[in-house]
């Protein structure tokens, strides 16, 4: 027990007794843990007679007894040796300001948790409470103080962390992932005697505009929900009047797409500029039209616009801080390209992506070297696949598109492709290299940006702009094609002064393909995100196109109904007749 003198107690010992042996024990523990660092004792030397401690065996012994998760097991536990096992959160006279800050902290997480599982936030809440609430001088005890700092580091790996690495694998992320050293940012400040504790690491800038957004879809499903619009709506015309046409301006209004806050059930201009916003910010095109796809995005639970909030703050716990100074960024989903300068987001243009067969992949990667007027080699897969049977079916194939046949052994002198033979050919029986020569004809167009990654995936120029027209865009066979690649172009040789525009354009005159090293290397993260915020602060949703939000909704919400069902869709329909 602990009692209110001069001298401060735990048990039967006293302050300077207790220094004592965990002198004694530190030395004994040093010579079983010879692995480990050693700690700073330098604080050992300025301790206050409020100072309490505990041991490495209770502190074990309160560890084997509760559940708590391994990543905070081994925090709490590397915590208290670096601290020589001295209390972080309580003190003789009760609580510390740091405790009750902390519990605050956890009390607001809940009530914005960012995730659904309201009854795992719930418990951490009461425990903290009970942990603080309880104290009385008789009861001071390590394991409130070890309970607190496993809460801690549970909650900070739950919630700015999110999934372990290798969930991250299952799930086809392969961008590293941020490295927080919370053990070593609590002792820091603590040891700093402020009442702050850091809450939260750094973080990617999307985390803090989604949680906005989630906190006012929550407050519309409170509400009741979004407003559904009848079907019936899909025949009218700007001039009409029509009750639907009322419950579609409060839809709108509610997604703050429209800015007129009447309740005329009128089909006017500014409805009309409304869908044309929702459309565009759904990945549509910008037609003020509505139609079945737009109806079904409208009629969706705001639960499914919520949940999918909730997949991509996930995703934001994986990445990095946001990179300084030039990098690219390639959002699947979104089918675009968003480059930035030293002083922030720069331009953006449209990409074609992997066919769901031939996903794209989610890594990082840096620009090293930009090729012009590129040759194509033909991957083998692609070979196999297309281009044999394809010669098969007219023996003039590889000729009109400009291909050679080159043995991997000379590559300088192409094999007459009339001298193979095209009904034998395939894998395990063709010795040969397809590839397609430089010009406007080629695949890669006239742009090649390579980085260095085992996935065969770069950015390039493509002969077929025609595709960028289409709102979905998943056309490739992995790689990424630029619908602005001279832009690209100077935007990675920026910097470079011995690459003009006049240059480079005479580069491309030339029609040989030229390999250029960058100056600089351009750092370029491909990522996954089906919700985010955009510079306009304006909310961004777009179809989950490879079905990688289905697979970590499995994973985060333990169900595989995640699909929202068009049930409400077809309840209207009978309702009106």
């Amino acid at each position: 027990m602990i009692g209110r003198h001069d001298q401060r107690t735990i048990g039967i010992s006293s302050l300077s007794l207790l220094v004592v042996v965990l002198l004694l024990s530190s030395c004994h523990r040093h010579t079983e843990e010879k692995a480990r660092s050693v700690p700073d004792t330098t604080g050992l030397a300025v301790l206050k007679k409020t100072d309490l401690f505990t041991d490495s065996s209770f502190v074990e012994s309160w560890l084997g007894a509760q559940r708590v998760d391994s990543l905070a097991r081994i925090a709490t536990r590397e915590f208290y040796y670096q601290r020589n096992y001295r209390f972080a959160w309580f003190t003789p006279e009760g609580p510390s300001e740091r405790a009750r800050a902390f519990l605050n902290a956890i009390q607001q997480a809940a009530a914005s948790a960012t995730t659904e599982d309201t009854a795992s936030w719930s418990a951490m809440t009461v425990y903290a409470d009970s942990l603080l609430s309880s104290w009385s001088p008789d009861s001071i005890d390590a394991s409130r103080d070890i309970g607190m700092t496993a809460l801690y580091f549970s909650y900070t790996h739950r919630e700015f962390e999110g999934l372990p690495e290798e969930d991250l694998q299952r799930l086809e992320w392969f961008i590293p992932r941020k490295k927080v050293d919370w053990v070593q940012m609590l002792d820091s400040s603590i040891r700093s005697a402020g009442v702050a504790v850091p809450w939260q690491g750094p973080m990617f800038h999307q985390y803090d505009r989604l949680i906005r957004v989630l906190a006012s879809y929550r407050s519309i499903r409170a509400s009741g929900g979004w407003q559904l619009v009848d079907p019936v709506v899909l025949m009218a015309r700007v001039g009409d009047a029509d009750s639907s046409i009322a419950q579609l301006r409060k839809r709108l209004l509610q997604s703050d797409d429209l800015q007129d806050t009447s309740t005329s059930d009128l089909y006017d201009d500014a409805l009309a500029l409304a869908i044309k916003r929702f459309r565009l910010r759904h990945g549509l095109n910008g037609e003020a039209k509505l139609d079945s796809a737009t109806l079904r995005l409208l009629n969706l639970p705001v639960d499914s616009g919520i949940r999918t909030i909730l997949l991509n703050l996930e995703r934001c716990r994986w990445v990095p801080e946001d990179p300084i100074g030039r990098h690219l960024v390639v959002n699947i989903p979104a089918f675009r390209l968003y480059a930035f300068s030293d002083s922030g987001f720069a331009w953006s243009t449209r990409v074609i992506v992997g066919k769901v067969g031939t996903a794209t992949t989610i890594f990082t990667g840096s620009i090293r070297t930009l090729v012009l007027n590129p040759t194509w080699t033909v991957p083998r897969k692609i070979v196999y696949e297309e281009i044999i049977p394809a010669q098969r079916a007219n023996a003039d194939y590889l000729t009109r598109n400009k291909m050679d046949l080159f043995r991997p052994s000379d590559l300088s002198h192409p094999v007459n492709p009339k001298k193979v033979d095209w009904k034998k050919a395939g894998p395990g029986s063709f010795p040969y290299i397809v590839r397609q020569r430089s010009g406007s004809w080629n695949a890669l167009g006239r742009y090649k940006f390579l980085f260095p990654n085992s996935y065969d995936i770069y950015l390039h120029d493509t002969p077929s702009r025609q595709l960028f027209e289409r709102s979905e865009r998943t056309f490739s066979h992995g790689c990424i094609r630029v619908a602005q690649p001279e832009r690209l172009a100077r935007f990675v040789l920026s910097g470079d002064s011995l690459w003009t525009e006049e240059r480079l354009a005479g580069e491309l005159d030339l029609g040989k393909e030229r390999f250029i090293p960058l100056l600089n290397k351009v750092p370029v993260s491909i990522v996954y995100f089906t919700s985010w915020v955009d510079e306009d602060g304006i909310l961004q949703e777009r179809e989950d196109i490879y079905g990688h939000d289905r697979k970590l909704a499995d994973v985060l919400f333990k169900s595989t109904d995640f699909a929202p069902s068009d049930s409400n869709l077809v309840l209207l329909h009978e309702s009106r007749e």
